[in-house]
């Protein structure tokens, strides 16, 4: 996770588009990925860095990852806090 969002500062990215590293086809926990994508946005390091970020979640209609991610995301803030 950490690498993926040092390469897209690195280069200059904006606007990111990460998956669901798993949630889907490898049942990875949804819970669980969501919580780590969250705690490492919350770093000191990647404040400020995104206009917006989008996940990618393959969601079959019963696992639930998209509901999942959207009820950890829904309220939460993506860039530059004033």
């Amino acid at each position: 996770m950490r690498l993926a969002f040092r390469t897209a500062a690195n280069n200059k990215h904006e606007l990111l588009v990460p998956g669901a590293l798993g949630c889907g086809g490898c049942q990875n926990p949804p819970h669980l990925i969501v919580r780590y994508w969250i705690s490492v946005l919350d770093e000191p390091e990647f404040q400020g860095w995104w206009r917006e970020i989008w996940f990618a979640i393959i969601d079959q209609g019963s696992e639930n990852n998209f509901n999942i991610f959207y009820d950890y995301l829904d309220e939460y803030y993506i860039g530059a806090h004033d």
